[in-house]
């Protein structure tokens, strides 16, 4: 028997353990993935200004998508001067 077959039980037993898991990288964690990937290739943002309209327009097409809208979509609208926007909360008020 294999040196491989022989763990192949074992190896098993640590890829279904909970804390092996490899978990879904969270929603902060996503939108900080992006900018720090264009650093890391470029080495820098031209300006500040730069920076925060590359984050906005991003952080605009990730609500739409958790609201079911394709980038595709949300970028239409918006250029067509209507621009998708999440609905309003109701207003919560104070029991007197």
């Amino acid at each position: 028997m294999s040196c491989a077959a022989r763990q192949r039980p074992r190896i098993a037993a640590v890829a279904r353990h909970r804390s092996c898991q490899r978990s879904r990288p969270r929603p902060a964690e996503r939108a900080v993935k992006g900018p720090k990937r264009h650093q890391a290739v470029s080495g820098y943002w031209h300006t500040q200004a730069t920076l925060a309209r590359w984050c906005r327009i991003r952080s605009y097409l990730e609500s739409a998508a958790s609201h079911g809208l394709t980038a595709l979509e949300a970028i239409s609208t918006a250029l067509a001067g209507k621009p998708w926007l999440p609905a309003a909360r109701p207003a919560i008020t104070a029991a007197a």
